[in-house]
């Protein structure tokens, strides 16, 4: 198993599917389907970045990508806009991913370009990926999860736009980081700090608790996948 190249692919993925791909063209997917121009773009950009992960210098995978990546994206724009189609839409191409990985065997300029750069190594392709999804990939999968108690929350409180978003990626990156460097204190001291600045949330319980099980959720995974990282060879 070519795993290198599947944690390259996964990447590149991470970047289009979560980072380089607005909301307006998951919207305009869903609404206009086959007929939808970011759709294309979108498909552009997946392209693109396969192929500037893998170095440009198979294009094989990067093709089996394009085509399968259409086509997953195409039955999810005519399907409902569901958790469980996210998810599902999600699980096909991670497949499509660990298949090529499994049985497309890279050519000879992979492991010339692994022996030229002192970057190019699993540890840091893995370290680098899980950075990467732990931005914008993983709030969006997290807000999937907690998705049934956003209606239950009263929203009407004041707060900058977008701020959320930045806080809980921020909150990853940085534990993330504390956990491979083995400052598992300072992570202690950022969750009081951030508990101080939201006693105020104590005074409307719903909101608290869906604070706490997305804030519990953003915590965990950035643990867990820092230990997972920090345990490799």
């Amino acid at each position: 198993m070519e795993w290198l190249l599947i944690v390259k692919l996964i990447c590149a993925h991470l970047l289009s599917d979560f980072v380089l791909q607005p909301n307006a063209w998951v919207q305009s997917r869903t609404e206009h389907k086959i007929r939808s121009k970011a759709l294309y773009y979108h498909i552009g950009v997946t392209v693109f970045t396969a192929a500037l992960l893998t170095g440009f210098s198979d294009w094989v995978p990067v093709i089996i990508i394009c085509i399968t990546h259409y086509l997953i994206d195409l039955w999810k724009a005519y399907q409902p806009n569901t958790r469980i189609y996210f998810f599902a839409d999600q699980v096909l191409h991670l497949l499509v991913i660990t298949a090529i990985g499994i049985w497309y065997p890279t050519n000879q300029w992979d492991a010339i370009i692994a022996q030229i750069s002192q970057l190019d190594t699993p540890r840091i392709w893995v370290a680098g990926t899980v950075l990467l999804f732990l931005t914008q990939p993983a709030g969006i999968i997290i807000g999937k999860l907690i998705e049934p108690w956003r209606r239950e929350v009263d929203d009407q409180a004041e707060t900058l736009k977008n701020a959320g978003i930045w806080i809980g990626t921020l909150e990853r990156c940085l534990i993330f980081c504390f956990v491979l460097n083995q400052q598992y204190e300072i992570i202690g001291w950022l969750l009081a700090a951030k508990s101080i600045l939201r006693f105020k949330e104590t005074f409307a319980p719903k909101r608290t608790e869906y604070l706490l099980i997305g804030s519990l959720l953003s915590v965990g995974v950035a643990i867990i996948l820092g230990v997972a990282v920090k345990a490799l060879p």
